[in-house]
């Protein structure tokens, strides 16, 4: 019983982790998109520090504003969510082999 359980814990895991990659994938490339064609650029550094974003390239760009907030914002959910999974992923494939 309690084997497929975890069983079951992981096959969620895994698929939730897919399906969050996937619309992430998709709304952060549409952003991508917007922000290619309109030729503005910044550097990943930029991405994980807000401060340097709103000073450097926010003020750059405000027509672009919930554009750039958006690309960055769904990178940096994502990667929270993909560590979050593996951890919850290592953690049930864990128990499944060592209790059961």
């Amino acid at each position: 019983m309690f084997e497929n359980i975890l069983i079951a814990c992981l096959i969620i895991s895994f698929a939730s982790l897919f399906a969050i990659v996937v619309y992430f994938r998709i709304k952060v490339l549409k952003a991508y998109g917007i922000l290619v064609r309109n030729r503005v650029q910044f550097d990943i550094a930029h991405i994980f520090n807000k401060k340097r974003m709103v000073e450097e390239i926010l003020s750059k760009y405000p027509a672009h504003n919930k554009t750039i907030r958006d690309f960055a914002f769904g990178i940096r959910f994502s990667m929270s969510m993909v560590t979050v999974f593996m951890i919850l992923i290592t953690l049930f494939a864990g128990a499944l082999m060592f209790f059961t």
